[in-house]
């Protein structure tokens, strides 16, 4: 019994852990504005990168004063007239699914840290986790979208990438940017708080079913 409850209090801990660290991540891969980037491959010396989201881009304004000139970086929503294709539309969505999920788990995370129920966790609470895992997988679905291709960049920023020089390039390709790392690590975050759900769950009710053989609880269905 001990064995079990030890098992229980420290998996339902690492659940609490991973699901929040999960959450957190998600959060920051989603709605910055890096999860791709463009990195120029050659004609400056400087490090350039042109840095795309889901549901916003990297954005640089010129701002001219008396006191000299200065770049302010914000991140900045796409135009109506920017065409999104089906993978991007479907990253769009799923990234919605992940944090109407995620939400849905930091308030079970909330109720379990504050019920005085020795009940700690949910049987809905693992296949929940794996839900979330996918649908965060599934937002990578924006590398393959038509926002990866460098042609997308004349209709994000044309004026910014005259202004660099004919000189400079960017590969016909992007690659993954800190959003789409966050999203990775985010989603085995998601995955493996599951698994510290389904055994937290699991050691709960052997818990319970051996508490229930020496009679100091009353039968519960779990």
């Amino acid at each position: 019994v001990f064995y079990k409850i030890y098992c229980r209090q420290r998996c339902s801990a690492l659940q609490t852990l991973f699901g929040f660290t999960a959450f957190v991540l998600m959060w920051i891969g989603t709605f910055r504005c890096n999860f791709i980037q463009f990195a120029a491959t050659s004609g400056t010396s400087d490090p350039i990168s042109f840095e795309l989201g889901i549901w916003y881009y990297r954005y640089w304004d010129l701002v001219l004063s008396t006191s000299g000139n200065f770049i302010l970086e914000s991140c900045h929503g796409y135009d109506d007239y920017v065409e999104m294709d089906d993978s991007w539309k479907a990253a769009r969505a799923f990234s919605i699914l992940t944090i109407i999920f995620a939400i849905i788990i930091l308030v079970a995370i909330c109720i379990s840290a504050c019920a005085n129920s020795r009940n700690v966790t949910s049987a809905w609470e693992a296949p929940l986790y794996i839900l979330t895992a996918i649908s965060e997988g599934l937002t990578l679905l924006f590398l393959n979208s038509n926002a990866c291709r460098k042609d997308f960049l004349v209709q994000i920023d044309e004026t910014a990438l005259n202004n660099l020089g004919a000189g400079v390039s960017f590969p016909e390709t992007c690659s993954m940017g800190a959003g789409a790392k966050f999203t990775i690590s985010s989603t085995v975050f998601f995955f493996v708080a599951a698994v510290s759900s389904y055994v937290a769950h699991g050691a709960e009710k052997g818990e319970i079913k051996e508490e229930e053989e020496a009679g100091l609880r009353e039968p519960l269905n779990v």
